[in-house]
């Protein structure tokens, strides 16, 4: 009796089907699913170049952190009546924007800095809301979302 031959070609490997599953997750779900799923490591360029978003979201939180103390001594001034005290805050306040915007325009190289880059832009949301609105930050996000989505695929 002869056993039949089976196409093992169109069945998935499970790193493929593992890969699959998690980009329709993130695209579908969202940052909360996607930080759910396990990540696959990746033995392309990642493991060579460091993630410029990983960079992006220090500098963020190093910018903001200036800025805080910033204003912190801005109120002191002000306090004591000192006229020019705004100046103080002026360029850290400038500087956290800046890095801001750089932050949601850097696009991650990795799911794992996807998730990283999706879960600090939650935080922020949860302690400034007011930060994250407006048209133009969420041109930017899904803009800087639809190039890491591409370069994932490209890259699979």
């Amino acid at each position: 009796m002869t056993q039949a031959k089976t196409n093992t070609s169109t069945i998935l490997d499970p790193s493929r089907r593992r890969f699959l599953a998690q980009a329709a997750g993130v695209a579908a779900g969202g940052a909360a699913l996607g930080m759910a799923l396990p990540l696959p490591a990746s033995a392309g360029a990642s493991a060579r170049v460091p993630d410029p978003i990983l960079a992006a979201i220090k500098t963020h939180r190093s910018a903001c952190r200036t800025h805080l103390a910033a204003i912190a001594e801005q109120n002191r001034l002000e306090r004591l009546g000192a006229p020019d005290a705004e100046a103080v805050a002026e360029a850290p306040c400038h500087a956290e924007w800046d890095a801001f915007y750089e932050l949601l325009e850097t696009a991650p190289l990795t799911l794992a800095s996807l998730t990283a880059w999706s879960a600090y832009l939650d935080e922020i949301r949860q302690n400034n809301d007011w930060r994250l609105e407006g048209v133009d930050i969420c041109y930017r996000i899904v803009g800087t979302l639809a190039t890491t989505l591409r370069n994932l695929a490209a890259s699979s």
